[in-house]
């Protein structure tokens, strides 16, 4: 079964996604920041994740860059590959942060994105 690992703020979408993923088969954990899941990552390798951008206590900025600083400690969490998923303009945000594209990174979605599109481009988009 492939995992993926889901993280967002709003309790409702973490459940709608939680709910499509399972259904397809995926075994899902969810957090609701990027310091809860970096905790969760240490025990449990999704083979991909979905970050959003806007967060508390740790925001997916912050989250891509401690798991890119931890990859480079646990080869087992390099090249997870992910997608980006915020309410707000994608490109005002990536000029905020210095964000370098890389291999991981799949695709940019607006957060009311439906969860079906998404999930096949993730089954799409599996190592």
């Amino acid at each position: 079964m492939a995992r993926i690992l889901i993280l967002d703020d709003d309790y409702t979408i973490l459940q709608l996604f939680q709910y499509v993923f399972q259904d397809a088969g995926y075994v899902v954990k969810t957090a609701t920041n990027g310091k809860t899941a970096l905790e969760l990552l240490k025990d449990y390798r999704p083979d991909f994740m979905i970050v959003d951008i806007a967060m508390p206590e740790m925001d997916g900025w912050a989250f891509i860059t401690e798991l890119n600083k931890a990859a480079l400690r646990n080869t087992g969490l390099k090249g997870i590959p992910y997608v980006v998923m915020t309410g707000e303009n994608f490109l005002t945000q990536s000029k905020r942060f210095s964000f370098e594209r890389g291999k991981n990174f799949k695709k940019y979605f607006i957060k009311m994105t439906n969860p079906e599109i998404i999930l096949d481009f993730v089954n799409g988009n599996m190592k």
